[in-house]
């Protein structure tokens, strides 16, 4: 039951914000943040780059998108969302239809360096649960990701 509690309040912290209209970002948008923050991260390095991930009113955030940052533990370095979840640990997050996204972010940043997770996830403008994927890279020791509603075939 302690599991199940720590991984809704894992889920619920990356709920995402979005306005009022309900406009979300698409799966190639997320990909070309990850790939802007992969290039923040070389320009002004790591440490700063987590700060800036995580302003709100900064260039990390788009509709729904905004970027996490995890190490190959699962611990989370910056999540643009919710700054409280940093120093947390998420390796056993599980979605909504069971599937350890967050063993497979990792997994897939150890094997292929970059690629798509799918999970179900809550959609905060129905409340339902729906399609989501990440994008994911490995950048040094770390892992960047961004996530749309949607998969990678939209």
């Amino acid at each position: 039951m302690l599991r199940l509690a720590m991984t809704f309040l894992f889920l619920a912290a990356a709920l995402p914000v979005v306005a009022d209209e309900c406009s979300f970002a698409g799966p190639e948008e997320a990909k070309a943040m990850v790939e802007r923050a992969e290039k923040r991260i070389a320009d002004v390095g790591a440490q700063t780059a987590l700060h800036e991930f995580m302003d709100a009113g900064g260039d990390f955030f788009d509709r729904d998108l905004y970027v996490f940052v995890l190490d190959f533990s699962g611990n989370v370095w910056a999540h643009g969302l919710r700054p409280d979840v940093v120093g947390s640990n998420g390796i056993e997050a599980q979605s909504a239809d069971g599937r350890y996204y967050v063993q497979k972010m990792i997994a897939l940043a150890q094997n292929s360096g970059e690629g798509w997770v799918e999970y179900e996830f809550i959609n905060p403008c129905t409340g339902d649960f729906a399609s989501k994927v990440s994008f994911v890279k490995r950048v040094g020791d770390l892992i960047v990701g961004v996530g749309a509603y949607g998969t990678v075939s939209t």
